[in-house]
This record gives C-alpha cells, sequence and structure tokens, in this order.
C-alpha cells in the first residue's frame, strides 16, 4: 500500500527552516536530528501564530486614535457646558400654580413663575427692549423699586411683568417688577432691614425670613407714592451669590387684596440662580 505524503504533517526544521515531514527523525537538508522531547511546529501553526502576532496597521492605529480623541472631547464639552450650566434647585415651599408658567431670564440670572395670562418683558430681550425702555421709565415702576434703589445706586430693573395689558398701559391694574444690584450683596440682612425701615416712608411690615436654602431675605410691605396713584407692594429683597436681587408685586392700593395671593406666589417663586 502506497500513502501519500500529503497525508502527513509538515514541520519546519528548528535549524534550517525547510519543509520535513512528521515521521522524519532528521532533516534531509541539513542533517539536523529532530529531537524527540521536543515538539516540531507546523508551517500551517507557525503562519498562524505569525498572523496573530501581527501589529496593527498605521490606518487601524489611527482610527481607533480618532474615536479617543472624539470621545475625550465630547466628555470634555459635557462636562464644561454642565459647569456652566445655572444651577435650579427645587423649591418645597413653592409649587406651579394652575394656568402659570416658569420663566428663566435671557442671562440665566433668576427664574420665577408668572400667571399664563401676563405679559413680561426683559432687558436682555432684543426683540421687547423698546416695550421694556418704556415701561422702565414709568413712574410707578420706578417707584417700585425705590427700596433698593435707596441703598445700591448701581439697582437697574431687569424684568417688568403686567396682568393682561399691553405695553403701551401707563397705569397697570397689577404688575411686577425685578431689579438688581451688584452692590447690594454687601449687605447683611441686617443691615437691609435697617435701611429698608430708614428710607420707606409708608411701611406696613418689614421683616427678615429664611429661604428653603436657609439663606436670610427681607420680606416688606409698603404703601408706594406715585405720580399716577397711590402703590401698594409685596416685596422681598434677595441676597443672590453674585448680586442682590428686588422682586416686587405692585397695583393701586384700592386693588391689592385682588392681587395679594398672586403677589405672594410670584415672590415666592421667585429664585437667584448660581453657576
Amino acid at each position: 500500500m502506497i500513502i501519500s505524503q500529503a497525508s502527513y504533517m509538515t514541520y519546519q526544521c528548528e535549524r534550517c527552516g525547510q519543509t520535513a515531514l512528521e515521521t522524519d527523525t532528521v532533516c534531509w537538508h541539513c542533517g539536523w536530528r529532530f529531537s524527540q522531547q521536543e515538539p516540531k511546529k507546523s508551517a500551517s501553526k507557525t503562519k498562524a501564530i505569525a498572523a496573530e502576532e501581527e501589529p496593527l496597521s498605521l490606518s487601524a492605529v489611527a482610527i481607533y486614535a480618532a474615536l479617543t480623541l472624539i470621545i475625550l472631547l465630547a466628555i470634555m464639552l459635557v462636562t464644561r457646558s454642565l459647569e456652566h450650566k445655572p444651577l435650579f434647585l427645587a423649591n418645597p415651599e413653592t409649587s406651579l400654580e394652575s394656568g402659570w408658567v416658569p420663566v428663566t431670564d435671557q442671562e440665566q440670572q433668576f427664574t420665577l413663575n408668572i400667571p399664563s395670562q401676563w405679559q413680561w418683558f426683559e432687558k436682555e430681550n432684543e426683540e421687547q427692549q423698546s416695550s421694556f425702555n418704556v415701561l422702565a421709565k414709568n413712574d410707578q415702576f420706578r417707584a417700585a423699586v425705590a427700596p433698593l434703589a435707596n441703598i445700591a445706586a448701581d439697582t437697574e430693573v431687569l424684568l417688568v411683568a403686567l396682568d393682561d395689558t399691553t405695553a403701551e398701559s401707563l397705569a397697570p391694574p397689577g404688575f411686577l417688577v425685578v431689579a438688581r444690584s451688584v452692590d447690594f450683596r454687601q449687605l447683611s440682612s441686617e443691615q437691609t432691614l435697617n435701611q429698608v425701615r430708614q428710607n420707606a416712608a409708608n411701611l406696613l411690615d418689614a421683616e427678615i425670613t429664611e429661604s428653603f436654602t436657609g439663606q436670610n431675605q427681607v420680606d416688606i410691605l409698603l404703601d408706594v407714592d406715585s405720580a399716577d396713584s397711590p402703590l401698594r407692594c409685596r416685596e422681598r429683597l434677595i441676597q443672590g451669590s453674585q448680586a442682590g436681587y428686588l422682586v416686587a408685586g405692585c397695583t393701586p392700593r384700592a386693588g391689592y387684596p385682588r392681587y395679594r395671593n398672586e403677589f405672594e406666589a410670584m415672590v415666592a417663586s421667585f429664585q437667584p440662580l448660581t453657576r
């Protein structure tokens, strides 16, 4: 019976690398005697090992590096976005009234809740600036921010809101004003309360209360004289991390009972945003 060499596994000589059969005891090319104890490596197995140990190509390395860089950039962008996003804390003492909407100014300095039928105008909103400038110069709005303006010369109005009226209305039945001062941040609550008592002629009530975050704030109820008609205002002076704020809900004195609950809810929902 003739056995074909094709049925035998071939090996490589450890000395010269030439092909030998598995039945060979010596290499027919160089005379090397194969060891019985040391297994001979097959050419096919050697090629497989060599393929496994072949280093990655430059293109594969470049693709891996590019993907790694993209992932790192994405992580950096997300982290930076979270660092610059203002911090909002849910206030357990207030809830969004039915038909109300949360309002955050474009500069993301503060947030508060306002009845949906009200209109609001921001200083930094380019589309609203003309209407805002008319309202901010109105005597009633300037009178409403007097408790803060008398304390800090850098007081500026940031937002005004009106009860279902147009921007041309000079005597809104009810309105809300938000003002800001960096200088005011330097005063303590006790100093603020003393300043208010000294400068507010028609002060009905003033006290230091504690916010849900544990910070002191000054709550005020006062009558304000204005050219159009005397106003009654519910106001709060709040110390933020970057500035102090005043939020005031006002209406002609006779109409205050109608707006009292709305004013208190709007003022209570006001929250400076920190970064």
